[in-house]
């Protein structure tokens, strides 16, 4: 089994790409550097609905889930039309940063191992520290 300290190291990279996108937009102010953060930030999202299904289908069966089984399993179909449809970066940013903390919130209600859900939390602020950064900048610039 993986010990703690490298799934600590492996999640934190996850965060870093995040904050990589924000120093090289920093640099050159490029709507396609804005766009590989929101791609970023859909396949993160994928990927954590992912784990939250897991946990919400090894909970204790006793336990009505339903209602957010079937959320966790269309906001990867959401998102997709999310930035399909809507054409505004600030829009598309905002939802995605509300939709990590939607996830959050799912888990820490959840989640058996506390360690990790402290760790859950960290990161999720990290996160959605970085895409109020990205949507400051985009309102400040105009992209």
């Amino acid at each position: 089994m993986i010990d703690k300290k490298t799934i600590q190291i492996l999640c934190y990279l996850g965060v870093f790409p995040f904050y990589i996108l924000i120093g090289i937009n920093y640099f050159y102010q490029s709507f396609t550097v804005i766009e590989l953060f929101n791609l970023y930030s859909i396949i993160i999202l994928c990927f954590l609905c992912g784990s939250t299904w897991t946990n919400l289908i090894l909970i204790r069966k006793e336990l009505n889930l339903k209602f957010l089984k079937i959320i966790i399993v269309w906001v990867p179909i959401v998102l997709i039309a999310i930035d399909v449809i809507v054409s505004s970066l600030s829009i598309k940013i905002f939802f995605y940063a509300t939709i990590y903390f939607l996830i959050y919130w799912i888990d820490n209600k959840f989640l058996m191992n506390r360690t990790y859900a402290n760790l859950r939390k960290n990161l999720t602020v990290l996160v959605i520290l970085a895409h109020s950064i990205i949507l400051f900048v985009i309102t400040s610039y105009g992209l």
